[in-house]
């Protein structure tokens, strides 16, 4: 039977979804051209790359394991030392291969570990084994050396005499120090941008940028006093660590303001 209307009804009747999904079409629609969508992508974004960035930092240093050590030999040829059991017992220790570097003398041999050539420098002393260590030059590896030499040597019945050459300063024995100053420069950096450009968005062009100099001028100092002179954590070359600082903030800073 015929609705009044003049529209069908009835089982057989088709239905009417248009406009449903037109309802849908709009409200996606409105969703995207609305402040919500790019501060919704930006919340997404955000988010994975905190989980990227905590994740791959915790891969690259929560356990970290050198896969080869540049170490110098001083005194004998380095293939003798090579089939000696205490470089063999330290390579099977440590999971990693000593890469020996002959030095005719003990001064080279120190000269390359100053230059980051190798890492610590293998020895004869009378009685027992040296192994000179560099703290500064890599701490991780520099503790990895320290405390399985001593092992080693205790099991082939050489005794180690361990020494760090280049130590850490001890306000910083993990040798941490120098990357979160850098980190706090960069990241007060970008903040202070951030402030000028909300609560001193009139300033001009000319302005921003001799006040983005002035913060990171102000705020490197402050960085390189508190590590220095109030926490003692760090003895730094003041003048050049407080240049260098204000530069890193300066730097930062005027990234975003380039950007915004």
């Amino acid at each position: 039977m015929g609705d009044p209307t003049g529209e069908e009804s009835g089982p057989g009747a088709p239905r009417a979804p248009v406009p449903a999904r037109r309802r849908a079409r709009t409200r996606r629609h409105a969703f995207r051209h609305s402040p919500f969508f790019p501060a919704t992508v930006l919340l997404l974004i955000v988010a994975a790359a905190a989980g990227l960035f905590a994740g791959s930092y915790t891969y690259a240093m929560a356990n970290p394991t050198p896969h080869n050590i540049p170490t110098a030999v001083t005194g004998v040829p380095a293939s003798e030392i090579k089939r000696a059991e205490f470089v063999q017992g330290m390579e099977k220790a440590l999971g990693a291969e000593l890469r020996l570097r002959h030095f005719a003398t003990y001064e080279a041999a120190r000269n390359a570990v100053d230059d980051q050539q190798v890492y610590a420098i293998l020895q004869d002393r009378p009685g027992a084994a040296g192994l000179d260590v560099s703290g500064a030059s890599g701490a991780t590896v520099a503790q990895l050396l320290a405390e399985t030499a001593p092992q080693v040597g205790r099991t082939v019945g050489v005794p180690v005499i361990v020494k760090d050459i280049n130590p850490l300063q001890k306000g910083d024995p993990r040798g941490l120090a120098l990357f979160y100053i850098t980190l706090a420069a960069v990241i007060v950096g970008f903040v202070g941008a951030i402030q000028l450009g909300v609560h001193a968005s009139a300033l001009n062009p000319a302005e921003r940028i001799a006040f983005t100099a002035g913060y990171s001028l102000l705020g490197g100092f402050a960085i390189a006093a508190v590590v220095d002179w109030v926490l003692g954590a760090l003895r730094l070359p003041f003048a050049e660590s407080w240049l260098i600082l204000a530069l890193t903030m300066f730097t930062s800073g005027m990234v975003f303001s380039m950007c915004d």
